[in-house]
C-alpha cells in the first residue's frame, strides 16, 4: 500500500521552487533560456522526490530528490545582485549539488548507501566544497570554475596555492570519486540481472554519462585548458543531469507496470491451478527466467514444470527459496528464484502473495467442491439407507411382531368354539404370544432410536449400551456432558458411532476390550471406540461404517476408521473408530 505525501513534504516542495525562483529572478534577463531550463530541471526533482515520498520505496530517496533541487540555490546566489558575502558563500557551496546528485544516483531505491557510496560522497563533497571558498579569496596563474566574484578581496598568498592546493589538488580528488562513482554504476548494472537490472540501468546510465561528463570538465579546470571547445562537455553533464528525474519516473512507471502485472497476470494464473502458467507469469512478471514454482511434495513433474531449476551450478549460491504457506499453514508450493534478479522487494514480495493467496484459494475451492461432491455422494447414500432401513423395519414388521400378533388373533378366535377349560389354555396361549410381540417390538424401537437415549441422554444410554455389551467395556465420559444434553441428532449420531464399535468388536474383530471415550473439546465433540481385536474394519458400499460416516458427514463432522489386520506390533493392531461432531450448543 502507498502511503501520501505528508503535507510538511508538500509544503518542502513548494518552498524549494519558490526559493529557487526567487534567487535566479535576477538573472532571467541575461540569459532567459537558461534560466528557464533549470527551473525545469529543479521543478523535475520536487515533482519525482513528492512522487516518491508517496510510494513503498524508502522515504529517503524521495527526500534525496528535493536535497539536489535545494542544492542548486546556493550557486544562484554568485550573482552581482547580491552582495559579496552571499556571492561568496554561493561560489563555495555550488558543488554541494554534485554531491547530493551523485548520492541519490548511487543509494537508489535503497535505504542506506554502502560503504563505497558513503565514501565517495563525503570525498566528493569535502573535496569540492571545503577548499572553495579559499579558492574565491585567492588568485593564481589558472582561471577559476563557475565565475569568480571578481570584485572580492584576496588573501596575500602565492599563485601556487591558488594553482595546486585550492585548485587542482581538490578537483583531482574529485575526479577521482566520480571515477569511482561511475565504476560503481556501471557494476550495478553488469552484475545485477533480472528486473534489478531493468529498474537500475536507465538512472546507472545517465548517472555514469553525467559523472564522467562532470569528471572531464573538472580535468579541464586542473589542466587550464577552459574554453568553448569544452562546453560540449558541460552540456552533456548538465542535460545528463537534467535526465535524471526522467529515469527516476521511467522506474515509477515500471513499478507501476509491474504491479498491474501481478495483479493481471500472476493473481489470474496461481487462481487457475496451472503451475505451469504461474511459473512463467512470474519468471515475465520479475525477469527471471530462471525462477521455478514446485508442489509440496515434490512429485516427479507438476504440469510439464521440472522440479529443480536447471541452472550452472556456479550459480547455485545466488539461488534463494520460498515456501507457500496456505491459510491452515500447510504448505503449498517453493519457489526458487535468482537473488541477483530480485531486488525490488516490494514487488517480490506482492509476487508471491498473490501466487500464495491464488494457489490457496485454488486449493480450497478444490477441496470445497470435493466436500459438496462427497456431501452430495453422502445425501444419496442417506435416502438410499432410509430407504433401505424402511423395508427392513416392514420385513421385521411382517416376520416378526406381525406374526405373533395374527398368532394372537388366530388363537383368540378359536374361543368361540372352546369351553371354559379350553377358553383358559387359549387366554394364557394369547398373553404369551402378547408378550413375544411387544418384545418383537421394543426390539425393533430399540434399533430405531433407544428409549433411553431420549429420556436420559448420553450419560444415561451409553453406560446401558456398554453394559449389553459381552465384553470388558472401560467408558470414559467427558464431566462436562453429565446431566447435559445435545442436539437429538449428535447425540444419536454418538450412539450409533459407539453402538457401532460395540456390534464389530464383538462379531468381527473377536475383541477381548473395548475403549470407549467422549470429551469435549472447543465447541466440538470427539468419540472413540477403540478394540483389540484382529482388525479389517474399512468404508465398503452398504456396511454399518459408510452409513456412519453419512451420517456424521452430514451434521458437518468428521469420521475415521483406522484398523489394519496386518499388523504385528501389538500396538498397532485393533480398530479405532474416531467421529468429531460439532457442538451447536448444550442444555441442562
Amino acid at each position: 500500500m502507498h502511503s501520501r505525501p505528508r503535507a510538511a513534504t508538500l509544503v518542502a516542495g513548494v518552498g524549494i521552487l519558490v526559493v529557487k525562483v526567487t534567487a535566479s529572478l535576477p538573472q532571467v534577463g541575461p540569459d532567459v533560456a537558461t534560466v528557464a531550463i533549470t527551473w525545469l530541471v529543479v521543478g523535475s526533482f520536487v515533482a519525482v522526490g513528492l512522487a516518491l515520498l508517496g510510494t513503498d520505496l524508502p522515504p529517503v530517496n524521495g527526500w534525496s530528490c528535493l536535497v539536489v533541487a535545494a542544492a542548486t540555490i546556493p550557486g544562484d546566489l554568485n550573482d552581482t545582485h547580491y552582495p559579496a558575502a552571499a556571492r561568496l558563500i554561493g561560489f563555495a557551496l555550488e558543488p554541494c549539488y554534485l554531491a547530493a546528485t551523485v548520492a541519490l544516483v548511487l543509494r537508489y531505491p535503497s535505504a542506506r548507501l554502502s560503504a563505497v557510496g558513503h565514501v565517495t560522497v563525503w570525498g566528493i563533497l569535502v573535496s569540492s566544497v571545503l577548499l572553495r571558498m579559499p579558492l574565491g579569496l585567492t588568485v593564481g596563474s589558472l582561471p577559476s570554475p563557475f565565475h569568480r566574484p571578481q570584485d572580492l578581496g584576496t588573501l596575500a598568498l602565492r599563485p601556487w596555492w591558488h594553482d595546486w592546493v585550492f585548485l587542482r589538488a581538490p578537483y583531482t580528488v574529485t575526479i577521482l570519486f566520480l571515477c569511482v562513482a561511475g565504476v560503481v554504476l556501471v557494476l550495478r548494472v553488469v552484475v545485477p540481472r533480472g528486473i534489478t537490472r531493468q529498474s537500475l540501468a536507465p538512472l546507472a546510465g545517465v548517472g555514469t554519462i553525467c559523472a564522467v561528463a562532470a569528471a572531464v570538465d573538472h580535468a579541464v579546470w586542473v589542466a587550464g585548458v577552459p574554453g568553448p571547445a569544452w562546453d560540449a562537455v558541460a552540456v552533456v553533464r548538465n542535460l545528463s543531469a537534467a535526465v535524471i528525474p526522467v529515469a527516476l519516473l521511467a522506474d515509477l512507471l515500471r513499478r507501476r507496470a509491474a504491479e498491474a502485472a501481478v495483479t493481471t497476470d500472476v493473481l489470474l494464473a496461481a487462481s487457475s491451478g496451472n503451475l505451469d502458467a504461474l511459473q512463467s507469469s512470474l519468471r515475465h512478471v520479475l525477469v527471471d527466467p530462471s525462477l521455478t514454482i514446485t508442489a509440496v511434495p515434490q512429485p516427479s513433474h507438476v504440469d510439464g514444470v521440472p522440479p529443480f531449476p536447471d541452472v550452472p551450478a556456479s550459480d547455485a549460491e545466488d539461488r534463494e527459496s520460498t515456501t507457500l504457506t496456505g491459510a491452515d499453514g500447510s504448505a503449498l508450493a517453493t519457489i526458487t528464484y535468482d537473488r541477483r534478479a530480485n531486488s525490488d522487494e516490494a514487488l517480490l514480495r506482492a509476487s508471491l502473495s498473490a501466487a500464495q493467496v491464488g494457489i490457496d484459494n485454488t486449493r480450497l475451492t478444490a477441496a470445497l467442491l470435493e466436500r459438496m461432491a462427497e456431501l452430495e455422494a453422502s445425501r444419496t447414500r442417506i435416502v438410499e439407507a432410509g430407504l433401505a432401513e424402511r423395508r427392513r423395519v416392514e420385513r421385521d414388521l411382517h416376520d416378526g411382531a406381525q406374526q405373533h400378533f395374527l398368532s394372537v388373533a388366530a388363537t383368540l378366535a378359536q374361543a368361540d368354539f372352546a369351553d371354559d377349560q379350553e377358553l383358559r389354555s387359549l387366554v394364557k396361549q394369547a398373553r404369551v404370544g402378547l408378550g413375544g410381540a411387544l418384545a418383537e417390538l421394543r426390539d425393533l424401537a430399540r434399533g430405531i432410536h433407544p428409549a433411553s437415549l431420549s429420556q436420559g441422554g448420553l450419560s444415561t444410554a451409553l453406560p446401558a449400551l456398554c453394559e449389553r455389551s459381552p465384553q470388558g467395556v472401560h467408558l470414559r465420559i467427558d464431566a462436562a456432558l453429565e446431566g447435559r444434553r445435545l442436539d437429538a441428532d449428535v447425540e444419536t449420531a454418538v450412539y450409533f458411532v459407539v453402538a457401532e464399535g460395540l456390534v464389530n468388536a464383538t462379531r468381527y474383530a473377536e475383541a477381548s476390550a473395548v475403549a470407549v471415550d467422549v470429551a469435549l473439546s472447543t465447541g466440538r465433540l470427539v468419540v472413540e471406540v477403540a478394540d483389540d481385536g484382529r482388525g479389517g474394519a474399512g468404508f465398503a458400499p452398504g456396511r454399518g461404517l459408510t452409513g456412519l460416516r453419512d451420517r456424521v458427514q452430514a451434521l458437518g463432522g468428521d469420521f475415521d476408521a483406522h484398523s489394519d489386520p496386518c499388523a504385528t506390533h501389538p500396538s498397532s493392531r485393533g480398530t479405532r473408530l474416531t467421529a468429531t461432531l460439532p457442538v451447536g450448543r448444550t442444555a441442562p
